[in-house]
């Protein structure tokens, strides 16, 4: 499962720039994203060898960003420690979930989500203004990676008291839906609204052939990972983010 996945995150989540090494996913997109600015392991024992680290590291030191490896199941057991050896850290660790979607039912319109085919300025600086990480708050750089999918995709508002309160995205790949970038506003957190904007995209889904979803969210935030368990998302793996400290 791990390896169909990881293969799909680069048509499902798109980079500025990839180069193919050995196994490995060589992902730039101007530091916008964990997952579109790491090495990532695609096909299962993935080695790092001294020559494709010092590759991996030259890569990202021309481009003036530090060296990032996502450390999935398909990665050697000795990954972490070789790239702790050479001055990285762990970031995080995120939980991939996939879930078997239902037959649709006959619902209702969701009158407060809005769901476009394409990335609006006004849904580019909503996901980039409500996002606490520095490294994404400038809309060019989401609108650099989003604007290059060549599947069907949906980009999703939805709205609190007639505001944009919440953003979420979608993208379809041979029947496999990938959620992203879902975020809501501090004022509209606790009112459903993460439910029907999940919800709304998984349906829209549906109408373009998904069969199956998936999606990877930080493994401490168990407010969202509760939210999809309730939705029929199952973990199926975990995977580590390290960072070289200079």
């Amino acid at each position: 499962m791990a390896e169909l996945l990881e293969g799909k995150l680069l048509r499902v989540w798109p980079s500025v720039s990839t180069t193919l090494r050995e196994g490995w996913a060589i992902r730039l997109a101007h530091g916008y994203s964990g997952r579109s600015n790491s090495a990532s392991a695609l096909v299962p024992g993935s080695r790092l060898p001294p020559a494709l680290l010092d590759e991996i590291e030259a890569t990202y030191r021309v481009a003036g960003q530090a060296s990032q490896f996502r450390l999935s199941p398909l990665a050697t057991a000795d990954a972490g420690q070789i790239l702790a050896g050479r001055g990285y850290r762990a970031l995080n660790e995120a939980l991939t979930m996939t879930a078997l979607l239902q037959p649709p039912k006959m619902q209702d319109a969701i009158a407060e989500l809005v769901i476009e085919t394409t990335p609006s300025p006004a849904w580019l600086s909503g996901v980039t203004g409500l996002n606490d990480d520095p490294s994404k708050r400038r809309p060019e750089h989401l609108h650099a990676i989003v604007s290059r999918f060549t599947i069907p995709a949906a980009f999703a508002t939805i709205s609190l008291d007639q505001q944009a309160a919440g953003f979420g995205l979608l993208a379809v790949d041979d029947g496999w839906a990938e959620l992203g970038s879902i975020i809501l506003a501090p004022q509209a957190r606790g009112k459903g609204l993460g439910r029907k904007l999940v919800t709304g995209l998984l349906g829209w889904s549906q109408s373009v052939g998904a069969r199956q979803a998936f999606l990877q969210v930080d493994a401490t935030n168990d407010v969202a990972i509760s939210l999809y368990r309730s939705l029929g998302f199952s973990p199926v793996y975990r995977y580590q983010t390290m960072r070289r400290i200079e």
